[in-house]
């Protein structure tokens, strides 16, 4: 995704609509050469029923951040 938004403001705007992701900075050794446009998303937690719902959420928060 190609947005200005750091990697905790995205999370945070994604935890708004109960979808959880993770940063990927804590990986890094480096922390100042982690792109801010890369997260974790853990969707084995989710029934396999709710995924599509669930993906949809995702699109529509995706949309609304780079949007601004």
């Amino acid at each position: 995704m190609q947005t200005e938004l750091s990697q905790s403001t995205m999370v945070r705007e994604f935890a708004k609509e109960k979808v959880l992701f993770y940063p990927t900075e804590p990986f890094w050794i480096s922390k100042d050469l982690c792109p801010d446009n890369q997260l974790l998303f853990g969707f084995s937690s989710i029934p396999l029923t709710k995924l599509p719902k669930a993906m949809e959420t995702v699109s529509k928060v995706i949309f609304t951040m780079t949007e601004h």
